[in-house]
Parts: C-alpha cells; structure tokens; sequence
C-alpha cells in the first residue's frame, strides 16, 4: 500500500448547542478556522491529502477558502454530507431528520475518495502538533498492512473545561488494545475532585479519554 496520509475532518455539525456553526468560527491571527491548525500539524507530520465533510451550502466556499491557503501540492477534496446519501438496501428510508447523521456516516460519505490509512478528526476540536505525530508514527510503522485501526487518547484532567461539565469517552485500554468506550456525560472539576454529576463517578484524572481522533483503513 502506498504510503500516503489523509486527514479526514468532520465538518458539518449543525452547532445545535453551541448557538451558531462553531467549525467557521475564526480566531486565529489571520482569522483562522481551529481546523487550520490540524491541517497545519498534520501537514508538518506526512499528510499530503485532505479530506472535509461538510454541510452542502458551506461546501463551495470552504473549498475555495481552504484551497487559497493549503500548499497546491496538497490533494483537497471538499465533500457535502446529505441526509438522503444512504447505504444500499436503506435508501427507503424515511426520515424527518435535518441534522447530519454523524461521524460514521460522514466517514461512509468519503469512501470514494480515499484508497489508504486515514485519521479522522473533528472541525471543532484542537488536538495539538504530538497527536499528528503519533498517528504519522503509526501509518509509516504499519504502513504496507491493509488493515490498522487506533486512536490517539488523551488524560481526562487534559480533557476537562473551566466552564462547566464535559461529556467524555473514558477508554478501557489494557496493553494497547482498547477495549471499550464509556461515555461518561457530566464530567466536572470540583472541590471534591473529577466526579461525573449525574452517576456521582470518581475520576483521578489519569483515565485515558477519547476526543475522536481516529486512525482507519479504507478496507
């Protein structure tokens, strides 16, 4: 299998919560979308192709604004994820759904445009320049084999916000190999330490947790 890697990048979340489209909110410099800085980190560590799943009216221009300002030498593909975009044997489905689908789907959507190792990513979340390196570590370690699948965890305590409860993915890894994921929806620092408030669960802050950076194969 050729060496190549692409980034995946979910994009297209409707910001039910958030109030508004959180992946085009800019705050860099330059006015920079926190995407761009997981295109930047992973173009620094071998990626050479990048993949965006988003809504059908933001597809145009953010092809047209990523395009400006990734390297032509890297491959860009710009793709909308729609509700009626569905399996063989679903397409009867009927559905009064007007949110995406979610991650599974929107990597599904992509099928057709990526043929080796891939990372998946959310738009809205910063992973930092050690996650990218660590994923390029493992698509060059097992580069030749058809099928690797891994996920880049993170510590709970490095995962938890100043504002507020978290929902996490809390990861049972036992000799790297996860097991399963619990999500946990309540996660809070308190006086009385890291505890989910709805089931009153203690954390030490160890627990490796999952923020959907994934590591997959096409096949």
């Amino acid at each position: 299998m050729k060496n190549t890697k692409t980034l995946l990048i979910m994009a297209a979340g409707s910001g039910s919560r958030y109030g508004a489209l959180k992946q085009f909110d800019t705050l860099g410099p330059n006015k920079e979308f926190l995407m761009e800085y997981s295109i930047f980190d992973a173009l620094e560590n071998g990626f050479s192709h990048i993949v965006v799943i988003t809504r059908k009216d933001s597809r145009k221009m953010l092809y047209d604004y990523l395009r400006n300002r990734i390297p032509e030498t890297v491959k860009l593909d710009v793709l909308a994820q729609e509700i009626d975009m569905l399996p063989k044997g679903m397409e009867d489905l009927k559905t009064t759904r007007t949110k995406p689908w979610g991650t599974a789907h929107a990597v599904w959507v992509a099928r057709n445009h990526i043929n080796n190792h891939f990372a998946v990513i959310n738009a809205d979340d910063f992973y930092g320049k050690q996650a990218f390196s660590d994923a390029a570590h493992l698509m060059n370690k097992y580069h030749e084999h058809p099928r690797i699948f891994g996920m880049i965890p993170y510590k709970l305590v490095d995962a938890l916000s100043e504002y507020g409860s978290v929902s996490r993915g809390i990861c049972d890894i036992e000799d790297n190999e996860l097991k399963k994921i619990d999500e946990v929806l309540q996660i809070e620092r308190t006086e009385d330490g890291i505890i989910d408030l709805y089931s009153k669960r203690r954390f030490t802050g160890e627990e490796p947790v999952s923020m959907n950076f994934w590591i997959c194969s096409p096949m």
